[in-house]
């Protein structure tokens, strides 16, 4: 229903019979996180440079949506293969600004923002080939090392508010990740993280 003149929109879709009843479902799962305030937490994060100024930006944390100036720094998506397409249904990444763990199918995730990871330890680690996909073009990674060479496949265990929050499984080079996201949390040890307003009619654009 439009925003203003209460006109209805119909939209019409044609899948085949064996997708309709999944389709129902992921637009009425869709339609009520649309309203799902808790899903829309809304964070504010004020940055002060050296020169004492502040910039905040508006964030979401929740969601998969990035915030303005946000961009994903490592990335290990994970997918379904059904009638040889492949669907991702679940993510892990570090972002500029968070690490996050989010899933498509279920809509939920956790999430740590920073300067709130307390501690990274790395266990089960072996010779082998895992997962990674670093953003090699950012900024952000200027002076940490990111090459992935070492052959050793481990595990990464991020803690936040005194216990294991995230664990990143299978990571390739797990000691390079690890700095990234020490490097990452001192870089931002004054960032300023405060409350929002919640609710879908707060949300910033997504990028």
């Amino acid at each position: 229903m439009g925003n203003t003149d209460k006109e209805v929109y119909i939209l019409q879709i044609d899948v085949e019979d064996r997708y309709a009843e999944e389709m129902v479902r992921k637009v009425q799962a869709l339609r009520q996180l649309d309203s799902d305030a808790i899903y829309w937490t809304h964070r504010s994060l004020t940055f002060t440079n050296q020169y004492g100024q502040k910039n905040t930006i508006d964030i979401y944390p929740l969601t998969p949506f990035l915030a303005m100036g946000e961009e994903i720094i490592w990335q290990s998506p994970k997918a379904n293969i059904n009638d040889k397409k492949k669907k991702v249904v679940w993510i892990d990444a570090v972002t500029n600004h968070r690490v996050f763990q989010y899933s498509y199918e279920e809509h939920k995730d956790a999430v740590i923002l920073f300067p709130s990871v307390e501690d990274v330890k790395i266990t089960n680690e072996a010779r082998g080939a895992g997962l990674r996909i670093y953003n090699t073009t950012s900024p952000y990674l200027t002076g940490i090392q990111a090459s992935g060479a070492t052959g050793i496949v481990g595990d990464i265990v991020i803690y936040s508010q005194g216990t294991p929050w995230i664990t990143f499984t299978q990571v390739n080079d797990p000691e390079t990740l690890s700095n990234v996201l020490r490097s990452f949390n001192q870089q931002q040890s004054n960032v300023l993280v405060t409350n929002g307003e919640t609710g879908p009619n707060s949300r910033a654009s997504s990028s």
